[in-house]
């Protein structure tokens, strides 16, 4: 038991080189699809639109411009952060691949809420006093600069409404407002989405 655990930690800290792309066909996005439910959604979203982890439901990715370098993200991770390597053989890496450049091409639903009244919010309540937005604002919160294209509308909503729910690692929370009206918390999720 022992040593197959240890095989498995050198398994998964052995990054893979991306290989010559597999053609991409429906089959290969649909097990791309098994695999990131299975191995990613936790983190990102099961249609990808962010949480946790990024928001990849966007044509271009900031880490990720290139297939190959998705490649190099989904099977190496990204040092430093919460996103970690993997397992996966090359082809089931092409295969999130195929199925990750999908999720890009989903037309996402228009926001509603004032931006600016959250804006107002944000400041009348001290966000800033914890978080960075753009180089300003607090040390001992998760830097929210780009918070609209890391998480989905509904995830900034729960984060919001209940910031208990989801504290990110290294973070830990601390309970500064006890409530929101629902079109307070609409308009701080609209101003969080235009963070990009």
């Amino acid at each position: 038991m022992w040593m197959a655990s240890c095989l498995l930690a050198l398994q998964m800290t052995v990054a893979v080189e991306p290989t010559a792309r597999p053609p991409v066909t429906a089959q290969e996005v649909a097990r791309g699809r098994t695999l990131f439910e299975a191995q990613c959604a936790y983190c990102h979203g099961a249609d990808g639109d962010g949480g946790r982890g990024a928001n990849l439901a966007r044509a271009t990715l900031r880490r990720a411009p290139t297939d190959e370098a998705l490649f190099r993200v989904v099977n190496r991770g990204i040092p430093g952060t919460g996103m970690p390597g993997n397992a996966m053989s090359a082809r089931e890496t092409w295969q999130v691949v195929a199925f990750v450049r999908t999720l890009g091409r989903v037309k996402r639903e228009p926001l509603r809420g004032d931006a600016a009244r959250g804006a107002q919010v944000s400041e009348a309540v001290g966000c800033a006093a914890c978080h960075t937005i753009r180089g300003r604002g607090g040390p001992t919160g998760p830097d929210l600069t780009d918070i609209g294209a890391r998480s989905s509308p509904a995830y900034l909503r729960r984060a919001i409404v209940d910031p208990g729910a989801d504290v990110p690692t290294g973070f830990k929370q601390i309970r500064a407002v006890k409530w929101f009206l629902e079109k307070t918390v609409r308009a701080i999720a609209s101003c969080a989405c235009q963070l990009r």
